[in-house]
């Protein structure tokens, strides 16, 4: 009897990941690599993915069809994209635009020889984090997704609220004082995205257009922790406006726990005094309690999420 076997694929704003169950339920394997610049890139590269996860068997790995045998065909592969799909097409992608309004599904399925869905990547972080992460035996939880943009989801009832448009949980586009609008990019997510923390690092050097990998987020963070006066305030005004949004998402939503994932989570230990205090002054009295916590499952919990949703099908949508 053929085991079944699930993927799980995270499209990010700068990297893509794969997991897949091929070895075994125990055996999980992650797979990732750099972002391509291209729709045919991305094509090929998740396939050669697909391949060295299953340890090379998988042949065929360029936009043609796999074509294997039935024990390596997945039952089921699901997608995890950072904007919005219809479940099988593209639509808005803000990080990626050459990846709006796309077949994606389908040409993956061709690919690979498995059914694909297209699912919002904040959305599969959280029911990763309800399966074996931070949310795990909660009812309710909201999780805010801070990398090259800011998205996240909320799950209700233990369920993940997808909206009607399949966009819920997008909270950059919540206002923020002292940002303009923008067709793709929304108020808070200008003010506290991962590249308004680059921009915190490089005006911090005197060269507010950046580019150097020495004006990056992670640097201004290094400082920090190593004492600099202007690393840590510059973290400290970043981590306000942050903690401002986070504020609003508590007090009117108000869930069991509020989840930081993406690349921040590595460094709540920093961010989190700042985000208490700032909710302390800006929250609800209800939201005021409610805890903030780093996703347990760090950068690898959209691909996570992706596999629990190839395994779990449709009854944990809400």
């Amino acid at each position: 009897m053929v085991r079944a076997w699930h993927a799980g694929i995270d499209i990010g704003g700068s990297r893509v990941r794969l997991v897949t169950d091929y070895r075994g339920p125990g055996r999980r394997r992650v797979e990732y690599a750099d972002m391509p610049g291209s729709y045919e890139e991305l094509l090929k590269l998740t396939g050669e993915l697909m391949a060295r996860a299953t340890g090379g068997e998988l042949e065929g790995t360029g936009n043609e069809a796999v074509s294997p045998s039935p024990a390596q065909t997945p039952a089921a592969v699901a997608c995890g994209l950072p904007g919005t799909s219809d479940g099988s097409r593209t639509k808005f992608m803000p990080p990626l635009p050459w990846l709006d309004d796309k077949p994606l599904a389908a040409d993956l399925a061709d690919m690979l020889g498995a059914p694909v869905t297209l699912a919002n990547d904040g959305h599969l972080t959280l029911l990763a984090e309800a399966n074996e992460g931070s949310a795990a035996g909660r009812d309710s939880a909201v999780l805010v997704a801070v990398g090259t943009g800011i998205g996240g989801a909320m799950m209700l009832g233990r369920k993940i609220w997808r909206g009607h448009h399949g966009s819920g949980g997008a909270w950059g586009w919540l206002p923020h004082a002292g940002h303009a609008d923008d067709p793709r990019h929304g108020q808070f997510e200008q003010a506290a995205s991962g590249r308004a923390l680059d921009r915190a690092a490089a005006a911090l050097t005197g060269d507010p257009d950046g580019g150097s990998a020495a004006r990056q987020g992670r640097d201004l963070v290094l400082a920090a922790r190593e004492g600099n006066p202007g690393a840590l305030s510059a973290l400290h005004a970043y981590a306000t406006g942050l903690g401002r949004g986070i504020a609003a998402i508590a007090s009117a939503i108000d869930p069991e726990v509020v989840l930081i994932g993406g690349g921040l989570s590595a460094v709540m230990d920093l961010l989190r005094p700042v985000i208490e205090r700032t909710m302390a002054e800006a929250a609800s009295p209800d939201g005021r309690t409610i805890p903030v916590r780093a996703a347990a499952l760090g950068p690898e919990g959209g691909a996570v999420g992706a596999w629990h949703a190839a395994r779990g099908g449709t009854e944990i949508w809400l």
